[in-house]
């Protein structure tokens, strides 16, 4: 009961972070997070406990608030369907050849381009991170999943 509990209070905070976004399931059902891995230990940090998911609360300062101003974290679906068409084993699948568009040869089509004075770009992840977008290219421009999204404890959101 206690778990039940917690994950009715829970939804009562998916409106506020999740306003913006029509899905096909209600966001206020007690199903909204059936197929998910739910952690109760971060049932208020992570939509619907899986870290997989991203964070509840989306970032609100600058520069990240205008990134993630038009995001819609599951493109309309709801978690379990995101999870059923985006993982696999649990774990994100990403495209081959790192998601390089391929020739007719099946070979990825990489073309060098050189950073010039003044360009600002960013990136999402690890320090080791390799894929860089324009500054301020809206996160849903990215294809990146919502876990990267995650901001490490101590970092300002």
């Amino acid at each position: 009961m206690l778990f039940t509990g917690l994950l009715v209070s829970f939804l009562y905070l998916i409106p506020t972070t999740l306003a913006k976004v029509q899905y096909k399931c209600d966001p206020q059902s007690l199903n909204f997070c059936v197929g998910t891995e739910i952690n109760a230990s971060v049932l208020y940090t992570y939509v619907c406990g899986d870290a997989r998911l991203g964070p509840l609360q989306l970032p609100t300062k600058l520069p990240l608030d205008t990134i993630t101003d038009i995001y819609d974290p599951f493109g309309g679906l709801c978690p379990s369907d995101f999870l059923l068409a985006w993982t696999r084993n649990g774990r994100y699948r990403y495209p081959p050849n790192d998601g390089f568009a391929n020739d007719t040869g099946g070979n990825p089509i990489v073309v060098e381009f050189t950073l010039l004075p003044g360009m600002v770009v960013d990136r999402f992840g690890k320090e080791t991170g390799t894929f860089l977008a324009p500054a301020a290219a809206p996160y849903m421009q990215r294809s990146l999943p919502p876990s990267s999204l995650d901001t490490p404890e101590g970092s300002t959101r």
